[in-house]
């Protein structure tokens, strides 16, 4: 007798506790012969394999949806095979190694940025998508990145998250030198790879050596160091504020709203992309191509909001857009870290690594 399949039955509960798909806002997608292609084959395969952090793309709540979007689109049953895994960057290199030898991909949609798969392309192991050919009412060239290799699905807007109740001084802070004042010493943490001030750190921006110097101040005036995933640490209480955090989402999800506040602030301000990459190592390209297109949807960004509590800033409907234009309206001027960001100033990783450095040599000092 087959053993049951315990994901896949956790999944199905997930599919009927949604409801059916959202008949009024739902696109229905116009079958292109490119797209066709991929459906065809998706037949066959049936299986998509993902590896991330929990709520990466809305987690298993858009998975569920995404599963009755492809069987009302497209009639296939798919079957979503979910790993808990770690940053993008550590499940990058998991794959690359298999990439290297010889073994399928353990994952068939992976979740990255710039600068997690920037240096993975020289390796040649992802496969370049028509992504506009398959979705041409909803994907636009400004989405499709590093030569038809990257889908942007999502856009952070990094900046200060910080305790409503116990951490609400973070929301006077105008600029970064503001976090070098008195009143804020010992009250915050910022992640040990110095997310967002690596890419003020290029030479289209403030450039290395005064971000290294900035660093080595503010590291004397962290509490210590939180990951991105640590924002119950701040809705706690225990640290009164992160800087900066990876995506600007946490007030939008249920854990943390009314708990955690997000401060932009001004001469920071950029727009970092999670996108997707499908390994030609994957055993379910086809499959994972149309989860793609599923995020793409109205509905599928409505859900990553939701549930990952940032959508796609292209598109005017999202709650990043608004966020975005308003601020704009006040004088914010955002820098996209794209793709073409990261390819146009060279170096980025290795300046990372050094802006860590600096910040853990100093931290607490």
């Amino acid at each position: 007798m087959k053993a049951p399949n315990w994901a896949s039955a956790a999944l199905a509960m997930l599919v009927a506790a949604l409801g059916p798909v959202d008949r009024v806002h739902a696109q229905a997608i116009s079958m292109t012969p490119e797209l066709q292609k991929i459906v065809d084959a998706a037949k066959a395969e049936k299986i998509v394999q993902t590896s991330s952090g929990e709520l990466v793309f809305g987690g298993r709540p858009t998975e569920a949806r995404a599963k009755a979007w492809i069987k009302e689109n497209f009639g296939i049953d798919i079957d979503f095979q979910y790993t808990p895994g770690g940053p993008f960057g550590v499940v990058g290199n998991k794959i690359a190694t298999e990439f290297r030898a010889g073994q399928p991909s353990s994952v068939d949609a992976w979740a990255a940025s710039p600068p997690q798969y920037d240096p993975l392309l020289k390796l040649d192991m992802f496969i370049r998508v028509p992504w506009e050919k398959l979705y041409p009412a909803r994907i636009k060239s400004e989405m499709v990145e590093a030569d038809s290799r990257a889908l942007a699905t999502s856009t952070g807007t990094p900046g200060i998250l910080y305790n409503l109740e116990k951490g609400a001084d973070f929301a006077n802070v105008k600029v970064i030198d503001d976090l070098l004042k008195p009143e804020y010493k010992g009250k915050f943490g910022t992640t040990s790879f110095a997310n967002g001030f690596d890419a003020m750190a290029a030479k289209s921006w403030v450039g290395e050596a005064p971000m290294v110097a900035y660093m080595e101040k503010l590291g004397k005036q962290a509490q210590g160091i939180l990951n991105c995933g640590n924002s119950d640490r701040v809705a706690s209480g225990e640290f009164l504020a992160m800087v900066l955090d990876c995506t600007g989402a946490s007030p939008n999800i249920v854990p943390y709203k009314g708990k955690i506040g997000l401060n932009i602030v001004s001469d920071s301000a950029q727009l970092q992309y999670y996108e997707l990459l499908v390994p030609k190592h994957s055993q379910h390209q086809n499959a994972a191509i149309l989860f793609s297109l599923y995020l793409m949807t109205p509905e599928g960004q409505r859900s990553m909001a939701e549930n990952m509590g940032v959508d796609l800033d292209y598109y005017p409907e999202t709650q990043q857009h608004k966020l975005v234009a308003d601020l704009e309206a006040k004088g914010f001027v955002f820098r996209r870290i794209n793709y073409p960001f990261w390819n146009q100033n060279p170096g980025l990783d290795e300046t990372g690594n050094r802006l860590g450095k600096a910040l853990k040599a100093s931290l607490g000092g």
